[in-house]
């Protein structure tokens, strides 16, 4: 029996997985992790956002034979389209048994479509669309840390909530953009350059976990907050003639939003396993976890 339901989850998670959706999955909302016991925790998550960030742009120019420098203090990036995919474990301890903490390590990568547009000054109506580069960072180093805590039982329900934070840290990625004149093949323009994206993620979300057997439902709601940092540079060539370089800093200053969050789960001999997804206005996650207690 308690391979078959073991079955049955892994199969939860994977169908919940592939539909590739990062943050990290909040999990059930309440403590699974009794008084002095510890336990491992092996998740996955894929989550999709649009972000804007927020700094300035420097470009320098050879105009007419003449060195040029032009500074924007209020330059805009919207990204678009950005995936995430997270693999953490993590080390939790049992506070009491009503209360768990949790230190997460692992990796992330990053995918997305970054659009650039320059204004000289604060609510400037004069401001230039550039081209959408494409950002593609590999895995580079996340973590995270959190607790959860059970408030209070009735019957086969739980209410309980969750805190947690997950600094993301993909690896640079180059980033390109060409153009060809379709009357004239010969002319083309490129751009060559490197993109840093640096994420910081807050959860938070109250709710009620609903036992069936070994099985459970779980769900509620939650408060999402980003900060970041995005830096971009790199230089536009004429052939092998570069003619015009640029380069930003920018801050990700996204506003808090209010979701919810929905999840099964499994309660084995050895094991917790859960599938779950998270939903925003701008932001959605979907991902699984396996919680093993340590002898």
């Amino acid at each position: 029996m308690e391979k078959k339901q073991l079955a049955v989850v892994v199969a939860v998670v994977g169908v919940f997985c592939s539909a590739a959706l990062a943050g990290a999955p909040l999990g059930p909302p309440r403590s699974l992790v009794e008084h002095g016991q510890w336990a491992i925790n092996f998740e996955y998550a894929h989550e999709e956002m649009d972000l804007w960030t927020y700094g300035k742009t420097s470009e320098v120019a050879v105009v007419g034979g003449v060195l040029g420098t032009w500074v924007y203090g209020h330059s805009v990036m919207e990204v678009t389209d950005l995936r995430l995919n997270a693999f953490f474990g993590s080390l939790e301890y049992g506070l009491c048994d009503r209360w768990e903490v949790f230190l997460r390590l692992g990796i992330a990568d990053a995918q997305d479509d970054i659009r650039q547009t320059n204004t000289t000054a604060a609510g400037d109506e004069d401001t230039e669309v550039l081209e959408t580069y494409g950002f593609d960072g590999d895995y580079g180093f996340a973590w995270g840390a959190g607790t959860k805590m059970t408030i209070c039982q009735h019957g086969d329900w739980t209410f309980g909530g969750v805190i947690q934070v997950t600094w993301l840290n993909p690896d640079e990625s180059d980033l390109t953009w060409s153009w060809t004149n379709p009357e004239d093949s010969t002319d083309t323009d490129a751009f060559l350059g490197e993109g840093d994206l640096d994420l910081r993620q807050i959860q938070a979300g109250i709710g009620a976990t609903l036992d069936l057997d070994s099985w459970f439902l779980y769900g509620g709601i939650c408060w999402f907050f980003m900060r970041g940092e995005l830096d971009f540079e790199g230089s536009y060539y004429d052939g092998d003639l570069e003619y015009y370089r640029v380069e930003a800093t920018h801050d990700v200053d996204e506003q808090s939003e209010f979701g919810f969050w929905a999840g099964l789960g499994c309660q084995l001999d050895t094991a917790v396993c859960f599938a779950e997804g998270q939903v925003f206005e701008d932001y959605w996650l979907i991902g699984g976890g396996v919680k093993i207690p340590l002898p």
